[in-house]
């Protein structure tokens, strides 16, 4: 039968916005944030045998196409799901 195991991950980025004053990155394109938050399910088949399902969302400020006012406007929030079979770990 094996054993279940639920996870979970919290992740957030924060760039220094001296990077957009210095010309390092164009706030049209690139995030000056992102925060992300994960769960899922790791089922351990048995000894050699795991199974891992993960769902992510992620969500951004800025990096979007400018407004009319030449402000950013933020990326889209991507939802990923991932799973892997692995054996022998």
């Amino acid at each position: 039968m094996g054993g279940l195991e639920l996870v979970s991950r919290y992740g957030e980025l924060q760039l220094d916005h001296r990077i957009f004053d210095l010309g390092f990155a164009n706030p049209s394109l690139s995030i000056s944030e992102a925060q992300a938050w994960a769960f899922g399910l790791n089922w351990y088949l048995n000894k050699n045998l795991k199974f891992v399902l993960d769902y992510e969302r992620t969500d951004y400020k800025d990096g979007g196409p400018l407004q009319s006012d030449n402000a950013p406007q933020n990326r889209a929030s991507e939802n990923t799901i991932f799973s892997r079979l692995q054996l022998v770990f």
